[in-house]
């Protein structure tokens, strides 16, 4: 497409570097609640602002933890010390700190307890996202540990010390939420003293003492927002960004996403005049440190606009990271089509693509506006080698430094990302699917209905399945004519079939991604990385223990009691896609 090309050839590498060098010779770590991430704030506008595109601070109460002290002693069968660091909101010991046995739980989740009695004792995991550390610590304390020590990812031999959070509570802490903050002590050390750890665990019992104290409180914090608005359908938008807070050297997270970010919004505000839709640009703060605290808030606050006309959100964290390769994309399947079918042809590489993450800023999948967010990665070799470290062994540590990004692979994942844009702004009919959608609703429903056989009853959440995936193909179908009607128009204002199959697009949206991704309600937030987010229809995960419980036990009954509530919660929305599919089909007969 010619405004794509036109904005491509805009994009400068230098410009975005120059930026980069600045913040991290000036404010390497930018911690929310503080000074530097508010200049941090200011510097981002102020840049924005020079381009002629309007934009402001929003500043907000946020609950934010900050990088405190911590020790730790192996006591049994030898004596040792260990460097450590404790997690931000972590549960504080006492200064005269705890003692117990230590039990390797493998990488922390559900399944790595089985067979495992760690009541009163120490788990020591694997730093890993399966699952990530906020989960960790909440399995751990769950199954009775009194505190845990998590492993830093990268080499055997590496001294690397990390940063991180372990909160669950997606956003600020609520009334019903604020009973989930960790309540154990969670610290970490490196990769090389961990595998020492786990050895002395193999030989026989080990016995440590650990204390920790990091503190928290209710901060100022900012986001930075921008508008460049569309000529043609302005009240329709992407939300486009990621976050702006950052550990240690700060590059690789985020300074290469917030600067490739601030350079592709330079270029296309030198062609404004030539997008139809708007693009609404969001750096966010509390991102590690709030859990998300500043991407919920917008989602809080932008409600009814978000509802009634966001498009899509495009995360971008952690481009141009040193030596990764293959392009990867964590996306919702109503975009699966669109995004590979752009990144096949702006991309000279391989690429991969996997269900979205309950991660990073995704704090839009209650609301049910779907998302995406691409960067080059590393191979599984190779993140096999550095004992899951997908994100490089620096990320999150001081040595997250400028000598860790490779500007010419953050150019490359700008461009795609113009493509994205553009072509969300440009093309009269959205370009998203809901075949897949609904083929994946049916089949995990078929996968929970094989698995939990006589004991629950999923008959009309599984017919309604079947009757979306029809509607939805049929309705496929008609929006493609429109596609094709309107296909290279330079305008569609007025015409009525755009406007509806746009309509029945983003509403199926709203409808299904909430059951497709989440357990709260629409106007909650789930907590960060919880383990049943990570398969479709989330708040069915707990069928899996229903054949668990004898059947006259009260533990049976009151599950199946939880689990009758949502299969009718699921059946509702699926009937309601159906409904609404159907209403849009005859409203497009007669348009």
């Amino acid at each position: 497409m010619e405004l794509e090309e036109k904005i491509i050839q805009e994009l400068s590498d230098e410009e975005a570097l120059r930026h980069i060098e600045k913040i991290s010779e000036e404010i390497p770590t930018r911690m929310a609640g503080t000074e530097q991430c508010k200049r941090m704030a200011e510097y981002l506008k102020d840049q924005m602002l020079s381009y002629g595109i309007p934009s402001e601070t929003h500043e907000f109460d946020a609950l934010v933890g900050f990088t405190g002290t911590a020790d730790l002693m192996v006591l049994e069968p030898e004596k040792r010390v260990i460097q450590c660091n404790p997690f931000v909101h972590t549960a504080n010991t006492t200064p005269a700190g705890l003692q117990g046995e230590l039990v390797f739980v493998a990488s922390g989740g559900i399944d790595d307890y089985e067979k495992k009695d760690v009541r009163g004792k120490i788990t020591l995991s694997e730093l890993s996202y399966s699952p990530p550390r906020q989960e960790k610590q909440r399995i751990a304390a769950e199954k009775g540990s009194i505190a845990q020590i998590m492993i830093n990812w990268g080499p055997s031999d590496s001294k690397t010390l990390a940063y991180g959070s372990v909160k669950p509570p997606w956003g600020n802490p609520t009334s019903l939420t604020i009973q989930d903050m960790p309540r154990i002590a969670s610290i970490t050390i490196s990769r090389a003293d961990g595998e020492y750890l786990i050895r002395l665990c193999q030989k026989g019992p080990v016995r440590v003492w650990l204390r920790a104290d990091s503190p928290e409180r209710w901060c100022r914090a900012q986001n930075t927002l921008g508008l460049l608005e569309g000529t043609e359908d302005p009240e329709k938008f992407i939300v486009f960004g990621g976050h702006m807070d950052s550990w240690g050297g700060g590059v690789t997270c985020n300074a290469t996403g917030n600067f490739a970010v601030l350079e592709m919004v330079r270029a296309m505000a030198l062609h404004r005049d030539e997008l139809k839709r708007s693009i609404r640009i969001a750096f966010w703060s509390c991102h590690e440190t709030g859990t998300m605290v500043g991407s919920s808030w917008f989602v809080e606050n932008f409600w009814d606009d978000l509802d009634e006309n966001g498009i899509l959100y495009i995360n971008v964290d952690s481009p141009g990271m040193k030596g990764s390769s293959l392009y990867a994309v964590s996306s919702s399947p109503e975009v699966v089509r669109f995004h590979q079918a752009v990144e096949k042809e702006m991309f000279d590489g391989e690429t991969r693509r996997r269900r979205l993450a309950h991660t990073g800023d995704q704090s839009f999948m209650g609301i049910g506006v779907p998302s995406l967010s691409g960067r080059t990665e590393y191979t599984a070799e190779e993140i096999k080698t550095w004992h899951g470290a997908n994100l490089a062994p620096w990320h999150h540590s001081d040595e997250m430094t400028i000598d860790k990004m490779d500007v010419s692979l953050m150019l490359k994942a700008m461009k795609v990302y113009v493509g994205y844009m553009v072509r969300l702004c440009n093309t009269p009919v959205l370009p998203f699917e809901h075949i897949s959608v609904a083929q994946e609703l049916k089949d995990r429903l078929d996968a929970i209905a094989s698995s939990v056989g006589e004991h629950l009853d999923l008959s009309r959440p599984r017919r309604h399945a079947h009757q979306l995936i029809r509607k939805a193909k049929t309705l496929d179908e008609r929006i493609d004519k429109v596609r094709k009607e309107t296909l290279g128009a330079s305008s569609w204002k007025g015409n009525k079939k755009v406007m509806l199959a746009n309509r029945v697009q983003m509403k199926l949206s709203r409808i299904l991604h909430p059951i497709n991704f989440s357990i709260a309600n629409r106007y909650g937030f789930d907590h960060y990385g919880h383990t049943a987010l990570t398969t479709a229809i989330p708040c069915l995960y707990e069928s899996r223990y229903l054949a668990t419980f004898p059947r006259d036990s009260t533990q049976f009954r009151a599950l199946r009691a939880h689990l009758v509530q949502q299969v009718n919660r699921v059946s509702d929305c699926l009937r309601h896609a159906c409904e609404f599919i159907e209403m849009t089909l005859d409203a497009l007969t007669h348009a």
